[in-house]
């Protein structure tokens, strides 16, 4: 009889155990919420991140600011070369 009582208490036991689960989950459920929320945000910023990145990144690549770095390299380079026409002088 004792080994009965023993079940019948270890079924109760998960009973209550199950319920207090149960009463928990609309908590869990708000956490998780508020987490997919956050999740949310941040997926936005770095959505805007990246299509900002890929703007500089085009941006830096254009003809226009090619031009100017071969403009600044072409000067920086005949002044050497004036440079060193002195010196082999």
């Amino acid at each position: 009889m004792s080994l009965t009582k023993r079940f019948l208490d270890r079924v109760e036991e998960e009973q209550r155990a199950k319920q207090e689960a149960l009463l928990d989950l609309p908590g869990k459920v708000a956490d998780t919420g508020e987490l997919l929320r956050d999740l949310h945000i941040e997926l936005e910023h770095s959505t805007e991140r990246i299509a900002e990145l890929e703007w500089q990144l085009a941006e830096s690549n254009s003809w226009k600011s090619k031009l100017g770095d071969y403009f600044i390299g072409g000067f920086i380079g005949a002044l050497m070369g004036f440079c060193l026409s002195l010196l082999m002088r």
